[in-house]
């Protein structure tokens, strides 16, 4: 059964907005990290109330986010607040799409449905210094926001918001035909829009968010469109971090997230997205149908 067909296409329910424990020893498919009460806030009305009283906010976040439904129902909450806010799109300082394919195409290797070289590029290799250089906030409004994939690479003093989006939800997105990899402007096969954000997408946008992970104030869940989760990193930080290794080094991998898309291999755990062996660098990368493929002396020669 397809819940959203309009925006997420599997037969996946999506992740619950409040954590519920397991009951009679079942295994929980919807794990939970306890970091404490009163750190996490539902709804795009909390949001606005946290965002208020900001001046400057600057939303970046992950690929495959839904950037204007967010913009949309956040500036809905915030006009009811009394807030006017001056919205500018990240996306319009883009290099051109026939100049990132460009810059994008030794990677995803087109004649291999699979096969592919990691990006090594890095997210401002996305962006013309020429179009970021004039997105400056209005003096005249309430509220700026900066908001797009690569926002602070705008340098605005502000609060910094990341939006944040689990992988399996993204391959939902994809196959719906509802969001698109980073730089382009429309949406292609499925199966080529998920060898381009394992080779080039997540791997640019992994290194970006792990710099910025020390200077973020705000993390938003934005897995439910229409009620994003916050929680606040600025008194806590360290304790976010730690909770979020621990989860990264954890050796679960729940079966709801191992659903198979339609190129037949799993789709990556939520968990684990990022996270590679210490001394493990290579620049040619294999995707999860063919690493799953290898045999014990493949992994050896590593």
């Amino acid at each position: 059964m397809n819940l959203f067909p309009e925006w997420r296409e599997t037969s996946q329910i999506p992740a619950p907005v409040n954590h519920f424990p397991a009951t009679n020893d079942h295994y929980n498919l919807y794990p939970g990290f306890p970091i404490g009460p009163n750190k996490i806030s539902s709804g795009y009305d909390a949001l606005a109330k946290l965002l208020a009283r900001e001046r400057h906010v600057i939303l970046d976040g992950y690929g495959g986010v839904f950037w204007e439904n967010f913009r949309t129902q956040l500036n809905s909450s915030l006009l009811q607040l009394g807030v006017r806010a001056a919205w500018m799109n990240m996306e319009t300082t883009y290099r051109p799409v026939e100049e990132i394919e460009r810059l994008v195409a030794d990677f995803i290797d087109s004649d291999d449905p699979l096969f592919g070289t990691l990006f090594t590029g890095e997210m401002q290799d996305f962006v013309d210094p020429e179009r970021l250089r004039p997105l400056r906030p209005d003096p005249d409004a309430d509220l700026s926001v900066l908001y797009g994939c690569g926002a602070a690479l705008a340098e605005w003093d502000g609060l910094l918001v990341y939006i944040d989006l689990p992988k399996n939800e993204i391959q939902f997105r994809s196959r719906a035909r509802a969001i698109c990899n980073l730089g382009c402007v429309e949406p292609t096969d499925s199966k080529a829009m998920y060898k381009r954000f394992y080779f080039v997408d997540w791997a640019v946008l992994n290194r970006y968010k792990s710099g910025l992970l020390e200077c973020l104030d705000l993390i938003v869940d934005e897995q439910h469109p229409r009620r994003s989760a916050a929680g606040q990193t600025r008194h806590r930080r360290d304790e976010l971090l730690v909770g979020g290794r621990w989860h990264s080094r954890g050796p679960h991998r729940p079966a709801h997230l191992l659903e198979r898309n339609r190129a037949g291999f799993p789709a990556q755990s939520t968990r684990c997205q990022g996270v590679q062996p210490h001394g493990l660098s290579r620049s040619r990368g294999w995707s999860p149908a063919r690493r799953d493929l290898w045999t014990q002396g493949d992994r050896n020669r590593w």
